[in-house]
């Protein structure tokens, strides 16, 4: 039995997910159906049986398939199901990357960061990271303001730092906000200003419970007044951007 809804992920694509049952699962896996493929390396691996699992996501992956790939290189990565070769994590999270599979590119840019499965190569993250960020992947947004400010991997510039914090920002992303009240407390490509750093610092620690801390010392550091206008400019943000949490809420 068979029944199809579709749903938007994080990319903002729209994804078909069908639900079958297991023996139609077996069937359409074992007649070369990849997105069946798939779903069973899922079930299987939540059941515990990654050698079944990555039997499944390799199928799918040699198939051409860009999800098949992800996940079948993830287990390569991780050692799940197959002996543990960070080189073969690099060769399918590639393959996959280059079929437009965002969360691929963003672990490709980790190994080349890292320097696991390839040489460390800075340039070559980046390049991933932006990749993905092009794609709509809210992480690598938040990632490439962070590579722009820092230069890793690219020049320093503010304003594309800004630009993707933003991005990111306005999707509810904590570590973009944090990354925007950094650029301003600093005073990096614009003006140095205390109460918008306290502001993005509201923002953030709503989203990221980790942050309440740094955003109540920058606090306890200002004026009262400085404090008062930074929670209006907060409020404000947050009526005019309608940010989420990362959680799925917001508090401030």
């Amino acid at each position: 039995m068979k029944s199809v809804v579709t749903v938007t992920d994080d990319d903002g694509r729209t994804l078909e997910i069908r639900h079958v049952d297991d023996a139609g699962q077996h069937e359409l896996a074992e007649s070369g159906d990849t997105f069946a493929q798939v779903m069973l390396g899922v079930s299987e691996g939540m059941k515990g049986r990654f050698e079944e699992a990555a039997k499944w996501f390799r199928a799918a992956a040699e198939a051409g398939d860009p999800e098949g790939a992800f996940r079948y290189a993830y287990m390569c990565g991780a050692g799940d199901g197959v002996p543990l070769d960070k080189a073969e994590a690099v060769a399918w999270y590639t393959k996959a990357a280059q079929k437009g599979h965002s969360g691929a590119a963003m672990n490709l840019a980790f190994l080349y960061t890292e320097g696991e499965g390839v040489p460390v190569d800075l340039e070559e993250a980046a390049r991933w990271t932006l990749f993905a960020a092009e794609k709509g992947n809210r992480v690598a947004q938040s990632t490439a303001g962070g590579l722009y400010c820092m230069g890793r991997g690219v020049p320093v510039d503010f304003e594309k730092a800004r630009a993707w914090y933003l991005k990111a920002a306005v999707r509810g992303d904590s570590q973009a906000l944090r990354g925007l009240g950094v650029m301003s407390l600093r005073g990096d490509g614009a003006t140095q200003d205390d109460v918008e750093g306290l502001k993005y610092f509201i923002l953030a620690a709503a989203r990221d419970q980790e942050l309440v801390g740094p955003k109540d010392q920058l606090a306890d550091s200002l004026d009262e007044k400085d404090v008062l206008e930074a929670r209006r400019r907060a409020e404000e943000w947050e009526r005019s951007h309608e940010l989420k949490s990362d959680e799925g809420g917001s508090k401030l």
